[in-house]
């Protein structure tokens, strides 16, 4: 499993959603945070799952900043396809 590091809550590295027979592996856990007043709360924790070969896909992209990452339709096609992309 893993953990999502600010709020402790714990994720299963895989599972398979109702009404499918795909398992899904885990790609990534957030937290949201919502300013009240002056003080931060954090609302909820969140994962992403994909399917096997996305995540093998993805893992090619590990190390990019989110810059570099946002405006570069390479690493959208290339996640939402699930086919490796060379890198430039």
């Amino acid at each position: 499993s893993f953990v999502e590091s600010v709020t402790g809550v714990k994720f299963p590295a895989s599972l398979t959603s109702p009404g499918s027979s795909t398992q899904l592996a885990f790609a990534g856990a957030g937290v949201r945070e919502k300013k009240v007043a002056f003080i931060n709360v954090k609302v909820y924790a969140v994962a992403l799952y994909v399917e096997s070969g996305v995540k093998a896909v993805l893992a090619a992209w590990r190390g990019q900043s989110v810059s570099s990452l946002s405006n570069n339709s390479a690493f959208f096609n290339s996640a939402l396809s699930g086919k490796r992309v060379h890198l430039k």
